[in-house]
């Protein structure tokens, strides 16, 4: 009650209930993909997956539709590497395959105003070819400013930045990756804020490499597909990893930090083969009460998911079946990867309450 006597209403604390929990496909393209070494890495913010492409030097969107626009151009010497902060600048690296990789860097604001970034690395981290960087916690275009970890190659400590108003911040600070870096390797948050990465900056990371195959806090062997994130929903951490039979596939699985416990799957569709580069961005819902899985396969697609309480709300549950994954089929019983217009195939949708559906349709 207001102190004028009025009542008022209290504030809805959001359901985060880890049984209630759906894995469901936003969208899954395979049309207008970057070739496979221009667009080796991607980052996702908001309702759009961010894609590199080196060799015309601009920067693809992909929406929640799969539909590819132009989001930036005219970036001359970009590389690979791309990632995002938490309020949407776009952190891309700079000559590549260079050892000057790691250290000249271009923010891009939402509203596509650039700004050149050169890192200077502590004397335990050398300066080395980087293809790949992760998410930075908070944003580097603000006075309270972001932290990022890199991990160039050839390294075994990892270097901590701090990037305020667009340029760094005092001196990084150095880290122990736990393993020997390559080109490719990813440090992601483990925490959600720049007061939890100032607090301990040695425990504010998870690391990992393809050639590794597992995140080091965790120790869990997968395939040699690079790419992983971390995310916390309610009061549980979540790690998101390429798995499957084959390298360089496009599958993932989503599993608790520190657990062999597979709590979702995006099955693999993309077999073994020529190198491929897989990248995975994980974003939490301002509520909180799911997340978004971004994800480029270089060359062979782009894919959204949301993993969390259902989109209809927790009220619903009980009552609304909703679809949790579906797989394609052709009228001989063979698994369809693709679709191509003009096939007539079987759709096998699993339910949010274990059935199956099943429907001819005639691929569009």
């Amino acid at each position: 009650v207001a102190l004028n006597g009025t009542a008022t209403a209290k504030p809805v604390t959001p359901v985060v209930d880890p049984t209630q929990f759906v894995f469901t496909e936003v969208n899954v393209n395979y049309n207008n993909i970057v070739a496979s070494n221009d667009g080796r890495f991607s980052t996702g913010y908001g309702d759009y997956i961010y894609v590199t492409d080196k060799a015309n030097a601009l920067i693809y969107k992909y929406n929640l539709s799969g539909t590819r626009s132009t989001a930036f151009s005219g970036l001359t010497g970009i590389g690979t590497a791309i990632s995002s902060d938490d309020a949407g600048n776009l952190l891309v690296n700079k000559d590549f395959s260079a050892a000057t990789s790691a250290n000249n860097w271009m923010i891009i604001e939402p509203n596509g105003t650039t700004h050149n970034l050169t890192l200077t690395y502590p004397s335990d981290v050398t300066a080395a070819r980087i293809d790949a960087v992760g998410r930075a916690v908070g944003n580097m275009m603000s006075s309270a400013g972001a932290y990022v970890c890199i991990t160039p190659n050839g390294n075994t400590n990892a270097a901590v930045f701090k990037i305020v108003n667009g340029a760094q911040s005092g001196n990084a600070i150095v880290v122990d990756a736990g393993l020997t870096a390559n080109t490719t390797t990813l440090a992601q948050p483990l925490v959600t804020t720049i007061q939890e990465v100032a607090a301990d900056p040695s425990k504010a990371f998870a690391f990992r490499n393809r050639l590794n195959k597992n995140v080091v806090t965790k120790a869990i062997s997968r395939t040699t597909s690079d790419g992983f994130d971390v995310f916390t929903l309610g009061d549980q951490t979540y790690v998101v990893e390429p798995t499957g039979a084959s390298n360089y596939g496009d599958g993932y699985t989503i599993h608790l930090l520190g657990s062999e416990e597979i709590v979702a799957e995006r099955a693999e569709t993309v077999a073994n083969g020529t190198t491929k580069y897989q990248s995975l961005t994980a974003r939490v819902s301002d509520d909180g009460t799911y997340a978004y899985i971004y994800q480029n396969v270089s060359g062979e697609l782009t894919s959204i998911y949301r993993f969390g309480m259902p989109s209809t709300g927790v009220e619903s549950v009980a009552n609304e079946v909703i679809e949790t994954g579906h797989v394609f089929y052709n009228l001989q019983g063979m698994r369809v990867a693709r679709p191509t217009a003009g096939q007539v195939l079987i759709r096998v949708a699993t339910m949010s309450d274990g059935s199956i559906r099943t429907t001819k349709i005639l691929s569009k």
